[in-house]
């Protein structure tokens, strides 16, 4: 009897014990969230390119962009103001990560149109990730039809680009951001041009 109570007592203790650690365990695990990096940049643009932040779902934002011209160009040209070219735009939020938007350029009289998605974000905590990745999309057609334009078919007059933005919040006052890209330019000058073009893009946010 003795020995039953005794075998009894230590079964019902470390049931006890068992059941506290996994209360713990459960406690530890839902106490502990996946917090989202924010504003890794202030807004959707950095300078005249696109940053990985998307419109929140719902937002509509007007957009006037300047982009002047070379400072070399002489005060005749007021070192690059008289060479400037606006674009105006127009961008939407479909939802917080999925984003639209549309724009008219002075050059090449030029209007375009993209497509902006978040894929992945930057986290810390319970599932951290190192860093945003933003995928892009773009097609613009000019209807300049001055000079060697004027010639062109409408299939001529489009080009294409895909871009992957990948950004990482560093600390509350430093964020970098690469953008490589991939152009397609349906008609160029082939002895000044290629069809497809490569490049890298790399900015960054310091306060």
């Amino acid at each position: 009897m003795r020995l039953l109570t005794t075998v009894l007592f230590l079964f019902v203790t470390s049931l006890v014990y068992a059941q506290e650690d996994l209360l713990e365990e459960l406690e530890k695990q839902q106490g502990e969230q996946t917090d989202l990096t924010l504003q890794t940049f202030k807004g959707t643009r950095l300078i005249n390119g696109h940053s990985v932040e998307t419109k929140p779902g719902g937002a509509l934002e007007f957009i006037i962009s300047h982009r002047f011209g070379t400072l070399n160009s002489g005060s005749y040209n007021l070192w690059g103001l008289d060479a400037s070219t606006i674009r105006l735009g127009l961008e939407y939020g479909i939802t917080d990560r999925f984003g639209v938007g549309v724009g008219r350029s002075s050059l090449d009289k030029s209007f375009d149109g993209y497509l902006k998605y978040k894929l992945l974000h930057q986290a810390s905590g319970a599932q951290p990730f190192p860093f945003t990745m933003t995928l892009l999309a773009s097609a613009q057609y000019k209807t300049n039809k001055s000079g060697a334009d004027e010639a062109l078919s409408s299939r001529d007059r489009l080009s294409y680009a895909v871009q992957a933005l990948l950004a990482r919040k560093i600390s509350s006052g430093f964020s970098l951001q690469l953008a490589p890209i991939l152009v397609h330019r349906n008609a160029v000058d082939q002895d000044l041009f290629v069809n497809d073009l490569v490049a890298l893009g790399i900015g960054g946010r310091a306060r």
